[in-house]
């Protein structure tokens, strides 16, 4: 760690929650799978796919979709088929994972990420699910995109835009989650590769996260 401020305090975080909804679904789950989209499976606060009860849709393109695009319809698709494919509610098998994961300190009320007491995490803890997601294919192989696009089994087209929009104007930038409500503010996972220089930075709770992290990249790069 080359700087932190607070790490260990526990915060609401929001989209980031679905960094872990994916985790879970790609460890349980069958990424070739097809979901059949159900009540459970929609929503409708944005940013949605605009998923469509009696659709079927892929796993891998469900996941591609909420990482790129923090698509909360996506990740309520999901949560619906890990319960159904493990035989336990989703937050249970959330939870289970972070503490496999010595994340002590956090706690998943639910796979999108709304604000609850009971739904929250440290930049410790975000830096230990970092360390067993980044490495994985499908987290990697999405960094750099712009927006996600593919064709359900019934020919429905879907698409997302990007939600970190430093991507387009920073080559450096390579986007992991990000997020923003009433409660979390504004939060930023982001890995920046600069010529031989790698490293991530975790901004948490702040009223304007894109800046925040530019002048953190900014600073790393200085005394490097």
């Amino acid at each position: 760690v080359i700087a932190s401020r607070k790490p260990d305090t526990p915060l609401a975080i929001a989209s980031i929650t679905k960094l872990m909804t994916a985790l879970v679904a790609e460890k349980h789950g069958d990424l070739k799978a097809s979901w059949a989209i159900n009540n459970a499976s929609t929503s409708d606060i944005r940013p949605v796919l605009g998923l469509t009860v009696g659709d079927k849709v892929k796993i891998s393109d469900l996941i591609n979709a909420m990482l790129v695009g923090s698509a909360n319809d996506a990740a309520s698709a999901l949560g619906a088929y890990v319960t159904t494919i493990t035989g336990s509610p989703m937050i249970e098998t959330m939870n289970t994972e972070a503490k496999s994961l010595g994340m002590n300190s956090t706690h998943y009320e639910n796979p999108i990420g709304w604000d609850s007491e009971q739904n929250y995490s440290t930049a410790n803890d975000l830096k230990l699910l970092l360390d067993t997601i980044r490495p994985m294919t499908m987290f990697s192989s999405l960094d750099r995109k712009l927006s996600y696009s593919f064709t359900s089994e019934t020919g429905k087209s879907y698409s997302v835009k990007a939600t970190n929009t430093l991507l387009s104007g920073d080559p450096d930038i390579h986007a992991i989650k990000t997020c923003y409500t009433d409660e979390a503010q504004g939060a930023m996972i982001t890995a920046v590769h600069h010529d031989d220089i790698k490293f991530v930075i975790i901004v948490l709770g702040s009223p304007d996260r894109e800046s925040d992290t530019l002048l953190l990249k900014a600073q790393v790069l200085k005394t490097h």
